[in-house]
């Protein structure tokens, strides 16, 4: 009797390794799956953008193209791109998106030395992400654009160089809903 308990107790010692090891391949395989849709999901859309950007003819264009795809790629609440290449000093939107029409309008008309994350991102040629906390605080850093940014609802702010051999041109920012970016 004792021998029969301990072959039982082996062999079912076995199975639960066997199912373990079976459920870890199992698990193993579902994320490879979701890694795999992932990276085809991405390659389409690289490759969609690819495609409308051989297309864009004008400033505006690509523009257009580079807002419709990385507003809703990072769930922005708005996006816009800044040139900042003439010789006054001055800033020109070539193109914007936003879940508000009035985006446009709204956006503070800047010059190199005005006190924004945009122009500090011009500036110095570096990306910013920011968390906004409240009015106060994003005043404290950046006075001209306060009003903008409390209005909209912004709860962070995320502005990248373009730069072109070495020299930043303009700036690409994204206005984002607060969230945790530890999670994503």
């Amino acid at each position: 009797v004792t021998l029969e308990l301990a072959r039982r107790a082996a062999l079912a010692l076995d199975h639960a390794r066997l199912y373990a090891a079976t459920e870890s391949a199992r698990a193993a395989a579902e994320a490879a799956s979701v890694a795999a849709e992932r990276a085809a999901r991405q390659a389409t859309r690289s490759q969609r953008l690819t495609v409308a950007l051989s297309l864009a003819l004008t400033r505006e264009d690509v523009a257009r193209v580079v807002l419709d795809e990385a507003v809703p790629a990072f769930d922005a609440r708005a996006g816009w791109i800044v040139d900042a290449s003439h010789d006054d000093g001055h800033f020109e939107i070539v193109g914007m998106r936003g879940e508000r029409g009035d985006l446009l309008g709204a956006l503070p008309r800047s010059r190199r030395e005005t006190r924004t994350v945009t122009s500090e991102v011009i500036r110095t040629g570096e990306p910013r992400f920011l968390g906004v906390g409240t009015r106060e605080t994003w005043a404290a850093l950046y006075p001209d654009s306060a009003d903008f940014v409390a209005g909209h609802g912004f709860g962070m702010l995320a502005a990248l160089p373009l730069t072109v051999a070495g020299t930043t041109r303009g700036a690409l920012t994204f206005g984002l809903a607060a969230r945790d970016l530890a999670a994503e």
